[in-house]
């Protein structure tokens, strides 16, 4: 015989009772489902003469038997819930988005140590500017103070994205082996250092800017003179803007959608 579960509505196969024909009116006979394991009564009439078939109702198993739920418990029971993803493939990507940062920080770093700009990389040059706050904070500080400070805000963004891409690095690492993804986490972290990768292309208007005002000065940069020596400050401005949709997108929940 069979029916079927009405928690997960798995089709079961059982047994009726040896004694079918001394069974008293409405017995039911429990089962247990082997899906959810949700214990069942199912009503099985007493056979007495041969009767004219009856139409199923459209919720009935194909052979008659309604199930119906044995205890209280049974009623609140619901269905398992689907698994979700497990935000490794998010948490990939940020770690190599944040390799991108990394890389072009240590080469501007290089650039800066060996007097070998390239393609101007020695703007962007993270690695540097730590050495000077650790070592000169006191004349650090004082750079922040009259005219001086936007200067020095606008020089220290490719410190500031080296910085949150190696932290946003290591907390992608750690939520890949726990096989989770923090999403309002990856979404500030992604639009700090996207803000602050596009603003470094301001870093390069104050020493390759030739126009009267900050408008030419900043365009003076696309110039055929200056674009090279500018390029990794365009590459790293665009991988800003990747930052930013990535975060955006990676909003959506990993739980899977019922169908």
């Amino acid at each position: 015989m069979y029916t079927r579960c009405p928690s997960c509505r798995a089709e079961i196969s059982f047994e009726p009772p040896a004694n079918l024909e001394t069974l008293p009116e409405g017995y039911k006979h429990r089962i247990k489902c082997p899906s959810c394991g949700v214990t069942i009564g199912v009503k099985i009439n007493k056979i007495d003469t041969p009767q004219m078939p009856q139409p199923l109702p459209e919720q009935t198993a194909p052979n008659g038997f309604e199930p119906v739920y044995d205890n209280d418990e049974a009623l609140t029971a619901t269905p398992a819930q689907k698994p979700k993803h497990s935000g490794i493939g998010r948490n990939v990507t940020m770690m190599i988005m944040s390799l991108f940062f990394i890389a072009i920080s240590v080469l501007g770093y290089f650039a800066t140590k060996n007097n070998e700009d390239l393609l101007g990389v020695s703007v962007l040059d993270g690695v540097t500017p730590w050495n000077y706050i650790i070592n000169n904070f006191s004349e650090f500080i004082e750079g922040f103070k009259g005219d001086g400070l936007i200067v020095s805000i606008i020089n220290l963004l490719p410190t500031i994205v080296f910085t949150l891409a190696g932290i946003n690095f290591i907390v992608a690492l750690v939520s890949a082996c726990g096989k989770k993804y923090g999403r309002a986490y990856n979404l500030i972290s992604s639009l700090l250092i996207g803000v602050c990768s596009i603003g470094s292309m301001l870093v390069p208007v104050f020493t390759l800017g030739e126009g009267k005002n900050f408008v030419e000065m900043f365009l003076s940069i696309f110039n055929a003179e200056n674009i090279l020596n500018s390029l990794a400050v365009l590459v790293f401005a665009v991988l800003g803007l990747v930052q930013i949709i990535l975060g955006l997108c990676f909003l959506k929940s990993l739980k899977r959608k019922e169908k």
